[in-house]
């Protein structure tokens, strides 16, 4: 099982600048600070390994969410679960999840 990790989506806009090099490697320092900052005030065993960014929206009409917008543990562990520990080998910070890694 993967250690302690997350798993987002970026804003619309965001995610599309993130189709070009330059912009890709400004956001990736940003949750790279983020992700550093949030560690900071974790215990070491609590620290996140790496951020996985999904480029698919959670919606409610997908079943991500609850229509309360509240994300739906059990369908994101069902969808991604099976690609946890294989993340976590690849030791990246940022994890760019494209469409055969989701």
């Amino acid at each position: 099982m993967a250690g302690p990790f997350a798993l987002a989506v970026l804003p619309p806009e965001k995610l599309a600048a993130s189709q070009t090099t330059e912009q890709r490697s400004k956001i990736e320092q940003a949750l790279i600070q983020d992700m550093e900052r949030v560690n900071a005030q974790l215990s070491a065993h609590e620290h996140l390994r790496f951020l996985a960014i999904t480029a698919h929206p959670w919606t409610t009409a997908n079943g991500f969410l609850t229509p309360t917008l509240k994300v739906r543990r059990a369908v994101i562990e069902l969808h991604y679960g099976a690609n946890f520990a294989a993340w976590e080998q690849r030791h990246q910070q940022i994890l760019w999840l494209e469409d055969a890694d989701a």
